[in-house]
């Protein structure tokens, strides 16, 4: 970033990046010639700005189908889905059990942890859980996203003149320019904490294919008497015992 000192008024506090507001000591100019030297006129220690943590949790998951896992197996590579941002979608566990459970849909029919396991579903059999370690995969590549803005932009009126607008040109999905930035390209991943302290629902999209040898991935829970079909007939006793199952084994592996 190039810096204009003689647009800068160092005695203000400066917003950094890094979200604390740092004093910086007053300077005085003193020319020699055609050179112009700063001088601190009242030197102090100078608070350091502290970066909040970009660290991810150890792991992150993604349900998909059984089928889906045959595939993935078979190609070595867990592929990007094309939706709203392109990418493989993933979830904190912890941000799972207690905020996407708690959460409405955007239909408002399901919650985004029922909703989730529907979509992962989808019209094949089996229920499979996947755990990724961060530690193993590019965090350059994954951006976030709150859910509960996505359900909120899904519902606007703006979203449904778009579909409309788009219907006969390919669809929304191929025209994603018109979408509000953050919703084609989410946020980094540095601003996780703040959305976590309010206790939002977050999606974790990684920008790409995974490598699975390469990435560490393995498959922790698998259910396969669920279907397309016996989901619908799944009530709130049913969807309790999966998540728990879920979290079981996301505890012990």
């Amino acid at each position: 970033m190039k810096i204009n000192f003689t647009t800068i008024n160092y005695n203000s506090p400066i917003k950094t990046l890094f979200r604390t507001n740092v004093k910086y000591p007053a300077f005085k100019s003193q020319e020699i010639g055609d050179v112009f030297i700063r001088s601190s006129e009242k030197p102090r220690q100078i608070e350091e700005p502290k970066q909040e943590s970009l660290t991810l949790p150890k792991y992150l998951y993604h349900l998909t189908n059984s089928t889906n896992y045959e595939r993935i197996m078979e190609t070595g590579f867990l592929l990007p889905s094309e939706d709203l941002i392109d990418g493989v979608y993933l979830f904190d566990m912890e941000d799972f059990q207690s905020n996407w459970r708690n959460t409405k849909n955007a239909t408002g029919t399901h919650t985004l942890a029922e909703a989730l396991v529907e979509q992962a579903i989808k019209r094949e059999n089996g229920l499979v859980l996947l755990r990724i370690p961060t530690e193993f995969i590019d965090t350059d590549n994954i951006v976030i996203r709150p859910e509960d803005d996505v359900n909120k932009f899904i519902r606007s009126d703006y979203f449904k003149d778009l579909m409309a607008e788009y219907r006969n040109k390919g669809g929304i999905l191929k025209n994603k320019k018109a979408l509000p930035d953050d919703m084609r390209n989410g946020f980094p991943i540095s601003e996780a904490s703040n959305y976590k302290k309010q206790n939002r629902p977050l999606e974790y999209i990684y920008k790409g294919k995974i490598d699975i040898k390469d990435s560490g991935i393995k498959k922790i829970f698998e259910l396969k008497d669920i279907n397309y079909k016996t989901i619908w007939g799944y009530g709130i006793k049913h969807y309790k015992d999966l998540f728990e199952s879920m979290n079981s084994a996301a505890e012990n592996n």
